[in-house]
């Protein structure tokens, strides 16, 4: 008899329930992966039924990679192992009546990148969170969510989520500064332009909003596939994972443009719909939150003057700084940030791979930097 958490079985090859012909994998992978993929529904079933009898974090790392790549039909099909959003604080869901918690005025908020949760922030013996947390005096929280939903629908939850805990913190909520990865970054983006337009009160408390490798432009699809490949090799036992490497969620085809809104409020693509076409014009991005001390993190392989467009071997440098307009084959070009980012407020780390962002000294020190008042 299976778990609970088994995925059901049924789907005929390469295709996922209710899935439109754009969304087999025979065309996603081609960009993402170069191998069709059959669908090894059993295969990630006995998978995940031997690591949840074994080492938690681990399975936990592989339900991140899973959500990761099929998150918003997980969610669709209401599945025990769609992963909910919720604040983690020192490895636990966060439990504010709890008596350990050092509830402070400040609180620190990191937000973790595409298929990884927060255990993703750990990298080669190394954390930002609890040393910035332990400088500045803050509360170390972790945002845990499933990353295949849309930038959107992970910012309308996060903006309600901060609107709830800045009303049930333990303590007068004097600020509150948010560090987002990758992806992390636009739920970020995306919470702060879904509470402009409800208004929210939280915001009134956000300091500091620091990007880490953010894609504020979108990313070349074609990239997505290293990435995965990366990710999956951090993990173990994840060769069935790497087979639905040619699935895209919502999460992921948000990221190829830098998409924060839902449709109507961006001009996005609605549920259902098939990519458009690369000739269609990008609709301008949001502003940055007003009164909000914004800084951009960026990674390059090799020199910023030879390997601008490499960027961090995901995201290209223009796109992680949003400095210029962004420009492809038969595209417009997508305005940059609004208010830019000054020169004093971009910082780009030679020689860092998109990963590295989590583990190198400097940035270690920008972080600090962009987070200490002065």
């Amino acid at each position: 008899m299976r778990h609970k958490h088994a995925l059901r079985a049924g789907p005929a090859p390469g295709r996922w329930p209710g899935a439109e012909p754009w969304q087999t994998p025979a065309l996603a992978s081609a960009a993402l992966i170069h191998a069709p993929i059959h669908a090894p529904i059993d295969a990630l079933s006995d998978l995940l039924d031997a690591v949840a009898a074994g080492d938690g974090a681990s399975r936990e790392g592989l339900v991140a990679v899973l959500n990761g790549l099929l998150g918003d039909h997980l969610q669709r099909a209401e599945h025990a192992l769609a992963t909910p959003m919720q604040w983690r604080h020192q490895a636990a869901a966060l439990d504010l009546a709890a008596p350990g918690l050092q509830a402070r005025p400040r609180v620190l908020l990191m937000v973790h990148d595409l298929c990884l949760n927060e255990a993703g922030w750990q990298r080669e013996g190394h954390e930002h969170g609890p040393l910035l947390a332990r400088h500045l005096g803050a509360t170390l929280l972790h945002l845990r969510y499933n990353s295949g939903l849309s930038v959107a629908a992970n910012g309308a939850r996060l903006n309600h989520m901060l609107e709830a805990l800045a009303h049930d913190w333990p303590v007068s909520l004097q600020a509150l500064d948010i560090v987002g990865h990758g992806m992390g970054g636009l739920v970020a983006r995306s919470a702060c332009a879904q509470a402009a337009v409800g208004g929210a009160r939280w915001p009134a408390r956000l300091r500091r909003l620091v990007f880490l490798g953010t894609p504020q432009l979108g990313l070349p699809l074609e990239r997505m596939g290293s990435w995965l490949r990366r990710v999956l090799g951090l993990r173990s036992a994840s060769a069935p994972l790497a087979r639905l490497a040619g699935w895209r969620s919502a999460g992921m085809a948000d990221l190829r443009h830098g998409d924060l809104l839902p449709p109507g409020g961006q001009g996005g693509r609605g549920r259902g719909q098939p990519p458009q076409p690369l000739r269609h014009a990008q609709p301008p991005l949001p502003p940055l939150p007003p009164g909000v001390a914004c800084h951009a993190i960026a990674g390059c392989l090799g020199s910023r003057l030879h390997s601008a467009r490499r960027g961090d071997g995901l995201v290209p440098l223009a796109s992680a700084l949003g400095q210029q307009p962004r420009s492809a084959l038969g595209q417009q070009p997508r305005s940059a940030l609004v208010p830019p980012l000054p020169a004093t407020a971009c910082w780009v780390g030679e020689g860092l791979h998109h990963l590295d962002l989590l583990s190198s000294a400097l940035v270690y020190r920008r972080l600090l930097y962009a987070l200490s008042d002065g």
